[in-house]
C-alpha cells in the first residue's frame, strides 16, 4: 500500500506510514500550543520549565509529557518552575526550546 500523502511505500502490518503518521502528530500538538501561547505572550498565562541535565526546557502545554525541543519525558519533572513572557532567564534555556516558542507564539500571533 503506498502513503497518499508522501507516495512512499507502508510497510507490511501497518495502516499508515509512520514519518508521516509522526509529522501529523507533532502539526497537532503545536496547533494545540496556540491559543495558550496567545494567552502567555498576553500576560496572562505563564509557562512550564524545568531543568534536565545542564539545561532548562520549556514544557509545552496540555499533557503532552514534551518540551518545545522535542525531548520527552514520563511525568511532569517535579522541579517544574513556572515563568511570565517578560522573565530574563527564558533567554538562557535550552536554544531549540527557544527557537521553537519563538516560531510558536510567530504562528499563535497571525491567527
Amino acid at each position: 500500500m503506498t502513503c497518499p500523502t508522501c507516495g512512499k511505500e507502508i510497510p507490511s502490518g501497518l495502516f499508515a506510514c509512520p514519518p508521516c503518521l509522526q509529522n501529523a502528530a507533532t502539526k497537532a500538538i503545536e496547533e494545540y500550543q496556540l491559543p495558550f501561547l496567545k494567552l502567555f505572550e498576553g500576560g496572562t498565562l505563564q509557562i512550564g520549565a524545568f531543568k534536565d541535565g545542564g539545561s532548562t526546557h520549556i514544557k509545552m502545554f496540555g499533557p503532552h509529557a514534551r518540551t518545545m525541543c522535542g525531548l520527552t519525558f514520563e511525568s511532569t519533572p517535579r522541579k517544574m518552575f513556572f515563568l511570565a513572557k517578560t522573565d530574563a532567564r527564558i533567554k538562557t534555556f535550552c536554544g531549540a526550546c527557544q527557537k521553537q516558542l519563538a516560531v510558536l507564539i510567530s504562528r499563535a500571533r497571525m491567527e
